[in-house]
């Protein structure tokens, strides 16, 4: 009987510990792809546009009009995008908000896309 109480004290406490270890990776930083397409009202695409990533400044576009980074980032975060671009005295900019999922299923690096129209 004794020999049954530390069975079953280490088999939850076995239980319990994979639990945290299982609980403490989902929040580590993963690193994904991502892809950002900016376009004018126009439809035409936006070259030399600043982008900054949750309030910090991650580069500009390029002359497609696509911005592409690899960035770590923490599952079940809210990823806030802004690019701004100064043309003849006037600033047009956009703002998108991408909520990223809890667990990417694949263990390749994950590649989100997206787009983006500047008003």
């Amino acid at each position: 009987m004794k020999n049954m109480k530390y069975f079953i004290f280490f088999l939850f406490f076995f239980l319990g510990v994979c639990l945290v270890i299982k609980y403490e990776n989902k929040a580590l930083p993963k690193k994904v792809f991502f892809s950002l397409k900016t376009l004018s009202q126009k439809g035409q695409p936006v070259a030399g546009a600043k982008v900054y990533c949750n309030g910090q400044d991650c580069g500009v576009t390029d002359s497609f009009g696509y911005w592409r980074q690899l960035r770590k980032i923490v599952s079940n975060e809210i990823f806030t995008f802004v690019v701004q671009k100064k043309i003849k005295q006037k600033k047009i900019q956009g703002e998108k908000k991408i909520l990223l999922p809890m667990n990417f299923s694949s263990s390749k690096t994950p590649h989100i896309r997206t787009s983006l129209k500047l008003k």
